[in-house]
């Protein structure tokens, strides 16, 4: 048998009252717990998008260096070419040659 606020047992209005307030308080827990959750998804999604956003600069960045190593070696390729057209020809036919070994091998 249940006992009410002032020892005496408890009716169907106390008991009612008790599982109301009871009610508001789950409620109040599901707000709070609603809120915090919404709260840490909007972290960790900022998070996410600053991770994302370094990540696809880091790619750029090194793309851009890739891209210019790149240019660099041509242009001194190039350069190269220029300076000594009959050495590179040799060395251009000797490449060639030793290529036609391999895929004759093979």
């Amino acid at each position: 048998m249940a006992i009410g606020k002032d020892g005496e047992p408890a009716t169907t209005a106390d008991l009612e009252q008790q599982v109301e307030q009871i009610r508001k308080d789950i409620s109040a827990l599901t707000e709070t717990i609603t809120s915090l959750a919404a709260g840490k998804a909007e972290e960790v999604k900022a998070h996410a998008l600053k991770a994302g956003s370094d990540v696809a600069e880091a790619s750029s960045n090194a793309f851009e260096a890739a891209r210019d190593q790149v240019c660099a070696a041509q242009a001194d390729l190039e350069d190269r070419i220029r300076a000594k057209p009959l050495q590179s020809l040799g060395v251009a036919a000797g490449i060639g040659f030793f290529l036609a070994l391999l895929t004759r091998r093979a």
